[in-house]
């Protein structure tokens, strides 16, 4: 009797010793399932998007460590107003159910002049300006209709769980004349290899609308800025902290901006027949301004911010934080330290007394600049200007 009181007891204080970090599991009352507690230690790494046809770099952000990319770009004839193309895939090794993905802008033409049905749904293709008599009328609708069937075909036993506006504006185009951008959210659950998967889509859908006659009678649209994350269904939201990292640290190049806009100056006259070898002469010979680096990065900088803010805003999960140099970076929010290494590998931690592992490559830890947090801005600095740098920081 008294060994088994011993046992007993032995049992009881092992239980009160568990690691003071580890989380409960919670029961995901809707599906049935039981949540993973979150990671207690996750890190990232920065990596660079080049284009291959002008050898510049794209953008940087940064991923999940140890996750595979994959990236691919295109310069496209087809549409004068969206002639770069770009997408990213991230994809966890062990599990590939588990992936992040940015897809291309998919371009159309609508006229009142066009006739018969709208085009197949199952269209990828972005080098085409996709013609239909068929204009979508919201951002939901446009991945919904559109961007799913698109790049996801064939999936089965589809369940839309929901479907979200996200955010409505109206700009004026680079001459003056006014369009429409508004951002949409779908999430949905299907089968995929005999489980579940849940994947949350998010969108920006724009509209250039032609008057012709006082009537607004041809519109160029487009599904850009798509983005997406899938994890096994009831465990979607560490992957959108996930999502939401990369879109909080993505930046341009202020070199690729300078040549992507003096090609879209270049091109303006052609717009109603552009064709690939005055496009291909274009990449090759369009001069840049080094006087109007800071004008330029800026613009299409505050674009990507107010499009992550968009998104980010859906399910906020990120805080930030101030590196040595003063740029703010987006990491994931809930941990208590967070530290960056010269290669750009970041590493975030529960436990107040982590520190990296010794290596080759020189740790530093970053901290919360409370300032800042629930802004949700796309930040960095990429110029010796401090003004400049200032000016990023503030976006």
């Amino acid at each position: 009797m008294r060994l088994l009181l011993s046992i007993l007891v032995l049992v009881l204080l092992l239980g009160a010793c568990r690691d003071v970090n580890e989380k409960p599991h919670v029961a995901d009352s809707e599906n049935g399932l039981v949540e993973p507690p979150r990671a207690s230690l996750v890190a990232f790494q920065k990596i660079n998007m080049t284009d291959p046809v002008t050898g510049l770099k794209v953008l940087s952000c940064l991923v999940p460590d140890t996750w595979q990319t994959q990236t691919q770009t295109w310069w496209t004839h087809a549409d004068y107003l969206e002639p770069f193309k770009q997408s990213l895939l991230i994809v966890n090794p062990i599990d590939s159910a588990e992936r992040i993905q940015l897809y291309p802008t998919l371009s159309y033409f609508t006229s009142t002049n066009q006739s018969g049905i709208g085009p197949d749904s199952s269209i990828a293709d972005p080098t085409i300006l996709i013609r239909t008599p068929q204009l979508c009328n919201t951002a939901v609708d446009a991945i919904r209709d559109y961007l799913i069937p698109a790049f996801r075909p064939g999936i089965r036993d589809v369940r839309f769980k929901e479907l979200v506006p996200l955010s409505s504006i109206d700009l004026m185009d680079e001459n003056g004349k006014p369009f429409g951008k508004e951002t949409g959210m779908v999430r949905v659950a299907y089968l995929l290899h005999d489980q579940m998967v849940e994947e949350a889509f998010f969108a920006t859908l724009s509209k250039r609308f032609v008057t012709v006659d006082r009537y607004n009678t041809h519109c160029r649209w487009h599904i850009e800025a798509a983005v997406s994350c899938r994890s096994h269904e009831g465990f979607l939201d560490e992957q959108l902290r996930n999502l939401q990292t990369t879109l909080g640290t993505m930046r341009y190049d202020i070199d690729w901006t300078l040549k992507l806009n003096a090609v879209l100056n270049d091109i303006q006259p052609h717009a109603d027949g552009l064709t690939a070898d005055v496009l291909q002469a274009s990449i090759r010979t369009s001069a840049t301004d080094p006087r109007e680096a800071k004008g330029v990065y800026q613009s299409f900088q505050r674009r990507l911010s107010r499009t992550a803010r968009a998104y980010i805003k859906y399910q906020p999960m990120l805080a930030t934080y101030a590196e040595q140099s003063g740029a703010l970076v987006e990491l994931p929010d809930g941990f208590t330290v967070a530290w960056k290494n010269s290669s750009d590998r970041y590493v975030l931690s529960d436990s107040i007394t982590y520190r990296p592992p010794a290596d080759d490559v020189s740790w530093y830890e970053i901290k919360l600049n409370q300032s800042r947090q629930g802004d949700y801005t796309v930040h960095g600095a990429t110029s010796d200007d401090e003004e400049f740098q200032e000016e990023i920081n503030k976006m």
